[in-house]
Order: structure tokens, then sequence, then C-alpha cells
């Protein structure tokens, strides 16, 4: 799928017809070992560019990237702009389309970022080994042993917003 896909690169319609032809509910088995940031803006945005796309197959396709193995990852690793679009494909949505479905949609792409919003920690395991620090060369000696001169200007503007506190 992944090298037929990159080849349709430039022509929308024809990636469309792909996705068709291999069918909305096929797409988590299909990406079940491999399935990464690039592809899933490329389907994105070929959702997007398609207007005229039917509204349900539109859906099923977004609900079938959300269901799909390592897609909070994925998700992650959108830029701002891509998951922007994302997240407009479901708002861009006829009166009338099944609210539950577009609010399984959302809250999958909002569960993917949760991690981000979280804050990442990861947690550690027995094969986590603690680096040691890199060794200093001589210039690295050098500036880890001087001193920052002072500005005077800086101090000065330091102590006087310390008095005002």
């Amino acid at each position: 799928f992944e090298s037929k896909w990159l080849g349709l690169r430039a022509k929308p319609q024809e990636r469309l017809a792909l996705l068709r032809k291999i069918g909305a509910n096929a797409l988590p088995a299909l990406f079940r070992e491999s399935f990464d940031a690039e592809l899933l803006a490329s389907i994105a945005k070929t959702l997007k560019i398609a207007e005229d796309l039917e509204t349900g197959f539109r859906l099923d396709v977004l609900a079938a990237l959300v269901r799909t193995a390592r897609f909070d990852l994925s998700f992650q690793a959108l830029s701002e702009e891509e998951r922007s679009t994302c997240f407009s494909l479901v708002e861009d949505l006829p009166d009338g389309t099944d609210p539950t479905v577009i609010r399984a949609i959302r809250d999958g792409f909002q569960e993917a970022l949760q991690p981000l919003k979280d804050g990442y920690d990861e947690e550690e395991d027995e094969d986590d080994v603690a680096e040691a620090p890199a060794p200093l060369t001589e210039d690295r000696r050098k500036i880890a042993n001087s001193t920052v001169p002072s500005n005077p200007t800086t101090e000065a503007a330091a102590a006087a917003a310390a008095a005002a506190a």
C-alpha cells in the first residue's frame, strides 16, 4: 500500500481510489506494522482535498485510523498544521452526521494528544542505564571553570525589580 500511495503523491483522486479499493475497515490491519506521521498526514490531506467525498467514507477512514496501532504516536508527531487538518475533517461535516461517530473520532484525536499535554514522563525499566557525563575536553574545561563577567545594567535592573516586589 505505502509504495503505491507514495507513487501517487501528486494524484489525490487516485489516492482516494486506492483508499476506496482497500476499504476503511482494512486500514488498521494494513498499518499494523508501520504507520508513521507522514502517512497519516498525507491521508488527512487527501481527504481534505476531496471536498466531494461522501461524508460516510471520510468518517469511516478517520475512525479506522484512530483504531490503528501506533495512531497516538503518529498523531503526536504531526505538525500543528497537520493536526489542524485532521480536526477540520471532523468539523467540516454536514448537518445530520452521526454525532457519536464524530465524538469518537474527536476523542481519539484528543487522547492521542494527552501525553503531550500532560508532559511525557518515560517509565524507567530494567534496561535503562544512566549515561555517564561526557569527558571534559580542554575547551570545555576552560568554559566550565570560567566566570561570566557581570553586567552592571542587568544587576541594577534585577536589584530594582527585587526592591519593587
